[in-house]
């Protein structure tokens, strides 16, 4: 099985060195590259085309977010997940019309960072959840025409569940059982049924074949 490759561009040798940690334990993730100098982040980029980028975002007096447009000629495939201290959404709404994949808070690096590159190495869009609910209010108030996204409204609001409702939602597009999706994540049919509600609540959808149409759009099923 090919492995993800991931770089990491971080000021911080502390985060740097806790990502490297965190990567090291997963066998499906080669760490390829990292850098604290933004300056030396197209090099990098060049030389390793990593599948997925970590970027910070804050770099002394420069923005992280300014070199998404070098990163994508440089490799067009590597796919950017943001990683910052910050949750204005005006950055949320620069990274992904700059053509970020993903913004996750550092806050939650620990919980969500694997599921976070697992989501957009699968083609998908990764948003922290404090932030996606308030980026998806802005899409169901119809406010999505003036923040120049180049994301679709629906991988907005997708991104607005949490993780376990995207796991339970894809493996119900799938075609599995609540009781099969419970033993896949050692949930009970009780606990899956709930997640499944509540998601497809949340993405206001009353049907397997819209979920499935849905799915198959982000990627989640091939």
């Amino acid at each position: 099985m090919k492995k993800i490759t991931v770089a990491i561009a971080d000021d911080h040798p502390i985060v740097i060195s806790g990502l490297k940690s965190l990567m090291s334990l997963q066998p499906e993730i080669e760490l390829v590259g990292d850098t604290a100098d933004i300056e030396l982040l197209p090099g990098l980029v060049e030389k390793y085309k990593p599948d997925i980028l970590m970027l910070d975002i804050s770099f002394s007096e420069k923005s992280g977010l300014n070199y998404i447009g070098s990163i994508k000629e440089k490799s067009p495939s590597t796919r950017v997940l943001v990683l910052t201290m910050h949750e204005e959404l005006y950055l949320l709404r620069e990274a992904l019309s700059k053509g970020a994949a993903g913004f996750l808070s550092k806050r939650s690096i620990y919980e969500d960072l694997l599921y976070a590159v697992k989501s957009i190495i699968n083609g998908g869009t990764y948003i922290h959840p404090l932030m996606a609910e308030k980026l998806a209010h802005t899409v169901y108030d119809g406010g999505s025409n003036d923040m120049n996204l180049s994301k679709d409204p629906e991988q907005i609001i997708w991104a607005l569940l949490s993780r376990r409702e995207q796991e339970v939602l894809i493996g119900v597009a799938k075609g599995l059982s609540n009781k099969e999706i419970g033993l896949q994540y050692d949930l009970s049919e009780k606990t899956v049924a709930t997640y499944r509600l509540r998601g497809l609540a949340k993405l206001k959808i009353s049907n397997k074949t819209d979920l499935l149409d849905l799915c198959l759009k982000l990627g989640y099923i091939k």
